[in-house]
């Protein structure tokens, strides 16, 4: 799902009790994403969301998108291509970055 500040929204597909989706976000001004990660990668791989912040880009995708809504347990895969742990963190702290393409993982 795309979202933007202005809270237009495309439409999106639900998010898989099991499997990988994406999701896109476009950070306006100095939007923060939200995201509490593990600092290791689970036996499955990604980081684990440990929890969502509230006034965030994901607590706002979360509340237009709640079909694809991230929640405690999931897992990042990527974001922008980055796969490890400093990649993502990096990426997402990143206050130049306007986009972010997350791949997230559930079961």
């Amino acid at each position: 799902a795309e979202f933007n500040a202005a809270g237009a929204t495309a439409p999106a597909a639900a998010a898989p009790e099991i499997g990988e989706w994406e999701v896109t976000l476009e950070r306006k001004a100095a939007g923060k994403i939200g995201l509490v990660l593990a600092t290791t990668a689970d036996a499955k791989g990604g980081l684990p969301v440990r929890s969502i912040r509230p006034d965030t880009l994901i607590d706002a995708h979360n509340t237009t998108n709640p079909g694809q809504a991230l929640k405690e347990g999931d897992r990042i895969m990527a974001v922008n291509g980055q796969e490890t742990w400093h990649g993502i963190v990096d990426v997402m702290k990143d206050p130049t970055v306007a986009s972010f393409q997350i791949r997230v993982a559930r079961g």
